[in-house]
């Protein structure tokens, strides 16, 4: 290999660790890009009682992207999550958004959105390990959702998926299938492709940002996602505990304040409701969270904590992220 190249490979190796340690990443002018790695730890409940934990059960990848344009900016928001088969008994998961939003004068004027997600029945702990015995048959199945906001029209599809089992050097080709399957017809009786109108222009990761953002303690917003319309209320307080544990994994920049957002989401059709908690540091120019936590099973409880610029993550480094921020 040719010295210059070889140094410009050593350049690029060094630029993309120091963005895996730090969160952070400038690009080309006019587009900034942070983005942050996460460990899982899965915890077991009773009656909301943790009873078992277990860590380094799943990863969590999440990037920020804003690029500036002459009429105003393009906000593009990710997060991909998934589970270490060989720490979590086999069970393999694995799920993405992406949201682009373009904003004039701070307000969404058109966006879109793409998810795919492995699905489950496990209702209870019991269906949980019943389906630890049925995993490693090579395909799952999925749901995809994505959609088209103008305006206060949407244009929204769902397509259900049965794609290969995720693999952690393969989570690329996932989203690539799942984004293809949106240029056929529906092919089952539950997929859908429909038109809504008098909907908001904002979507569920745009909604949580600009609700870290705001100075008020609570907010109330509508977004639409999976062709539903939903209801996101938050209220924050400052978290002195958390501030002191992220400041000495040197995740922190200067001493503004550590925000706990506790989030509701609320299905306005069916009326269930989902919980969830967001970290972050108040002012900073990254809105990714220093941690969050969520219960996707009544019996199970997700906390996922960002990785510090000394921490080591070998198994990190080898997912593959989705081409779109990299």
């Amino acid at each position: 290999m040719p010295a210059n190249v070889a140094t410009n490979v050593r350049f690029r190796a060094v630029i993309a660790l120091l963005a895996l340690l730090f969160g952070v990443l400038s690009t080309a002018q006019g587009q900034q890009t942070f983005h942050r790695w996460y460990k899982a730890t899965a915890y077991l409940t009773i009656f909301g009682i943790p009873i078992y934990s277990r860590s380094n059960i799943g990863y969590g990848w999440a990037a920020q992207q804003t690029r500036f344009t002459r009429n105003g900016q393009i906000v593009e928001l990710q997060f991909m999550g998934g589970s270490f088969p060989e720490h979590a008994h086999g069970l393999n998961r694995f799920g993405y958004i992406q949201e682009s939003v373009q904003e004039r004068a701070d307000t969404a004027i058109s966006a879109e959105y793409f998810g795919v997600m492995t699905t489950s029945r496990e209702e209870t702990l019991g269906d949980a390990k019943s389906a630890l015995g049925s995993q490693g048959t090579g395909e799952m199945p999925y749901v995809a959702a994505a959609a088209q906001i103008d305006g206060n029209t949407a244009r929204c599809s769902i397509r259900h998926l049965v794609m290969p089992e995720p693999r952690k050097s393969a989570t690329g080709e996932l989203t690539r299938l799942a984004r293809a399957s949106f240029g056929m017809a529906p092919v089952v009786s539950s997929d859908s492709d429909k038109s809504l109108s008098s909907v908001p222009t904002d979507t569920f990761l745009y909604t949580l940002r600009n609700a870290m953002l705001s100075e008020s303690p609570t907010t109330r917003d509508r977004f639409l996602y999976n062709a539903k319309m939903q209801t996101l209320t938050t209220e924050k307080h400052a978290d002195k505990k958390v501030e002191a544990e992220m400041h000495r994994l040197s995740l922190l920049t200067g001493n503004a304040p550590v925000l706990r957002l506790t989030g509701v989401i609320e299905n306005e059709m069916t009326g269930e409701r989902t919980t969830f908690s967001v970290w972050y540091q108040k002012g900073s120019p990254s809105i990714l969270p220093l941690r969050f936590e969520f219960k996707p099973k009544s019996y199970l409880k997700l906390v996922f904590e960002a990785q510090a610029p000394h921490q080591s993550a070998p198994e990190l480094a080898s997912i593959e992220t989705p081409d779109d921020i990299r």
